[in-house]
This record gives C-alpha cells, structure tokens and sequence, in this order.
C-alpha cells in the first residue's frame, strides 16, 4: 500500500535523531491530502551508548477519520553493538533489532504484528494470520539480514546524520512484506516557504523508494494501485535549533488519489521516550 501505511514508513525512515546522548526527541507532523489535514503522526526515539527504541503512533483527522477510522501504534527496539563512526556506509551490523510490534485498526478491523530476534532468527506472530491475508508468506531466506521499518530508520538517521547524504539500500520485513527501502540523495536541497510550515531554507533533500519483494496483498483497491507502487518519497532534512541534528521537515509524494504532504510541526527534546498506550485502538 502506498498511502498513509507508505508515508508512514517514509516518516519512520525520517524521524530524526536525538542531539544528545541519554535525551529522546518526539517530533509531531500534520499530512496532508489534497491541501486537507487527514492525518496526525508523532514520532519519538531514545538513544543511549547501547540501545534504541523508536515509537510511531498515528491516526486519521476530520473527513478522512469519518471515513476510514485509522488508528496506528507500533515500537522497536534493539541494540547499538558500536559507534556509527566505526561503521562503513553499507555496514547495518551495528544495529541490531530484539524487538517490533505493530497494532492498527482500520474501519473498525485490527491488524497486529509482533517480531521478536533470536541471533538473526527472527519468529513472527500476526493478526489475522499470514495464511488467512490473502497474501504469501515470506520465505525464510528473504528474511535473513532484513529489519523491521523503525530500525531501518536508525540506520538511515546515522547515515544522513554523519554524511549529510542519504544513500542507504535496507533491506525491510515488516512480519507481512519484504521490500528494500532504497533512500538517494535528492537535487532540490533548498524549500520555500508556504501557508501550511513557516520554515524555509536549505535542506537536506532524500528521496525514498519502495521495492517490493514479497508478501504483498493480492488484492487492488483504492488504498493499493499499481500506478502508485513506483512512486518515489521526497524528504527534506533540515536541524530546526542550533546544534541539532537535522530532522524532516517536509515529506510529499504524488499518488494517485492526490498529492500527500506531511509537515513538521513542532519538536520536543525528553529524558526518555514515554511509554505507548497499552488501552485498546478504538475509534
């Protein structure tokens, strides 16, 4: 699905990072479709010498919540085994998922995934079952080196991070779908100013592309179009306080159904992520 499930995943790879060791950064974005707000996202990553963790909640506003109902919360952790700086450019072996889970409701039906590591094992429980989705499982040797999407986004942070430049190729098992999340360095690093964000000026601009490999629906609706599944993600990084690492500050793609654009509304620096809400996702 290229749509909220895709700009989430680009948002996830855009998170940003935390200016200090031992702080967490929660990041809030407004998306829009159409030049409507239909969709409100926080992002918040802790870091320490040894460890992440890297939470997305989100959930559809006005028009857009009468109609589809979108609630989403979803979690990653794992380890930091040494310095980015110690790292090459295709090197990921420094960062190391134990853990992700995913719940979502959509129109009133709840998705779940929950992936857990042993070693570079990794076991997978869904809801519904993969047998039961409409879709074929992943084989087990498409999922050997592949990482759940928020730890695709540490690794995509300490690349932009460190080299001002994004070109990452990750490989992605999300516990349905193996894709590589391929991120390059895009040509319009400078953004204007416009109605909806006050920032403007230069930028580091990525763009992010989708390739899918495996396990992916059977079935086409307005949600997943062919037309829609080469689309590239335009995202720009940009450090919002002197000092600060760079965050996105505007993230768009061109679907079929309209131009979909998330913006960067505030940033809270924390001494820790807070906990995600253990109640049920009701509408």
């Amino acid at each position: 699905m290229l749509s909220f499930r895709t700009l989430a995943i680009a948002l996830m790879v855009s998170a940003g990072l935390p200016s200090l060791a031992r702080a967490a950064v929660i990041a809030h974005y407004d998306v829009y479709v159409g030049g409507v707000r239909a969709l409100q996202m926080q992002a918040a990553l802790g870091m320490d010498e040894g460890s992440y963790s890297l939470q997305l909640t989100a959930r559809t506003h006005g028009f857009a919540e009468w109609l589809l109902g979108w609630r989403s919360r979803v979690i990653s952790t794992g380890l930091l085994e040494r310095p980015a700086s110690a790292r090459g450019a295709e090197d990921r072996a420094g960062v190391r998922p134990s853990r992700h889970s995913l719940e979502a409701l959509f129109r009133g039906s709840l998705r779940t995934v929950r992936l857990d590591w042993t070693g570079t094992t990794v076991s997978v429980s869904a809801t519904p079952p993969i047998e039961e989705d409409n879709r074929d499982p992943v084989p087990d040797a498409l999922r050997v080196n592949a990482v759940d999407p928020l730890t695709a986004t540490v690794i995509a942070l300490r690349a932009v991070a460190e080299r001002q430049a994004c070109q990452q190729d990750i490989p992605v098992f999300d516990g349905r779908r193996r894709f590589d999340a391929v991120l390059q360095t895009g040509t319009r690093p400078t953004l204007p100013a416009n109605s909806y964000s006050s920032f403007e000026g230069a930028a580091v601009h990525c763009t992010l592309r989708i390739n899918r490999i495996a396990g992916y629906s059977r079935s086409e609706n307005n949600f997943n179009r062919a037309e829609d599944r080469d689309r590239s993600i335009d995202i720009w990084f940009a450090p919002v306080a002197t000092g600060a690492v760079p965050v996105p500050v505007r993230v768009e793609v061109e679907l079929s159904m309209g131009a979909i654009v998330a913006h960067l509304m505030r940033v809270e620096t924390v001494d820790t992520v807070p906990p995600l809400p253990t109640g049920p996702l009701t509408r």
